[in-house]
């Protein structure tokens, strides 16, 4: 399908916003000689070779501090970078592709696109801002489990300071889906017999709920069992997997309403359609003009089976693999945790 060339805007003139310090952090990533992935994993081990390093005090050797598993707070400076800027691409690639679907001429599909992965500067700063005094008041709060776990001084800081990341990542996911929700509202005709385009949107947010649920698998298995297992870290980790459930549905819904009143609207005038015929077969047969008849029958035929195409057509706008790989990490939690009381009571520890 061609799109209309007009003259080239920046398009964050055209989105009308500065991008986030997170954004700035990807882009100069991108813009390394090797890939993107190469330049999280090179950091990873760097970190933990100097998080082993300033350990010392520990009875381990430096060579088993280091493949012991990260921090929690390196776990989530690590990876909450890397999972946004994955799904960054997995954006620019998903919109592509639906493109299909908008109509958009260049510059209105580039401002899209900038809107769909970069965050305006102030949000994300003001809830990093405000995640990392949540974690001075947690950490403020734990005082004597913190004490009775040995936890360094620079440990506690660095785990505070982790929060503004984590602040920034939750905002980019918040900004992302809502971005989606309105692309969706800016689909123009669609074709029920051409449903892909409108698929793709939802390997986006089903990668988003999915990575979200991963992290929060992670870092539950690398956090100390006695903080894991308290009521109100095991409360908080219910509900964010219910909300990363929701960031998968939410987005989508829009778009559900939408393929069932275009649904509906089809299955009418098709309806309509087959009325008309019978009522035309049944009058030449009721007046003995037979002749041509099977012409009628065949046109029927196909109109019935067009009918019952449409009505097999599923209204939510994903494919049956993404629903099924996204219900896989919904039951990763439960698994890991099964998992986790099986071998404590193996082991003796439950």
């Amino acid at each position: 399908m061609s799109h209309p060339a007009t003259t080239t805007t920046a398009p964050e003139a055209a989105a009308g916003y500065a991008p986030s310090w997170l954004d700035r952090l990807l882009r100069a990533v991108d813009r390394l000689p090797w890939p993107w992935y190469a330049t999280y994993a090179t950091v990873f081990i760097l970190g933990q070779a100097a998080i082993a390093g300033l350990r010392a005090d520990a009875q381990a050797g430096w060579a088993q501090r280091f493949l012991e598993p990260p921090r929690v707070f390196w776990l989530w400076s690590v990876y909450l970078p890397a999972f946004t800027h994955y799904l960054g691409r997995v954006a620019r690639e998903k919109l592509l592709r639906f493109r299909e679907v908008l109509g958009l001429d260049d510059d209105a599909f580039r401002a899209l696109a900038y809107r769909l992965t970069t965050m305006p500067f102030w949000p994300p700063l003001v809830l990093g801002l405000l995640s990392v005094a949540l974690g001075v008041a947690t950490l403020g709060l734990n005082q004597d489990l913190i004490r009775q776990l040995g936890f360094p001084a620079w440990e506690e800081w660095a785990t505070v300071a982790s929060y503004a990341v984590g602040g920034a990542a939750i905002y980019h996911s918040i900004h992302q889906l809502r971005v989606v929700s309105r692309v969706y509202a800016m689909v123009g005709e669609l074709d029920l017999h051409h449903l892909e385009p409108v698929h793709a949107l939802s390997a986006l947010t089903a990668r988003t709920a999915a990575g979200w649920i991963l992290l929060l698998v992670a870092t539950q298995a690398v956090m100390p069992r006695q903080l894991a297992g308290r009521m109100a870290v095991e409360l908080g980790f219910a509900i964010l997997i219910l909300v990363a459930a929701a960031s998968f549905f939410a987005p989508l819904l829009g778009m559900h309403k939408r393929l069932e009143q275009e649904k509906a609207a089809e299955l009418t005038a098709l309806s309509g359609t087959a009325r008309v015929l019978r009522v035309q077969l049944h009058a030449r047969i009721q007046a003995g003009e037979l002749e041509g008849l099977d012409i009628l029958q065949k046109s029927l035929g196909l109109l019935t089976a067009e009918r019952d195409q449409i009505a097999r057509t599923s209204t939510w706008p994903w494919q049956p693999a993404t629903l099924r790989g996204f219900l896989s990490a919904l039951l990763l939690p439960l698994i890991v945790k099964l998992l986790q009381g099986a071998v404590g009571t193996w082991m003796g520890l439950g």
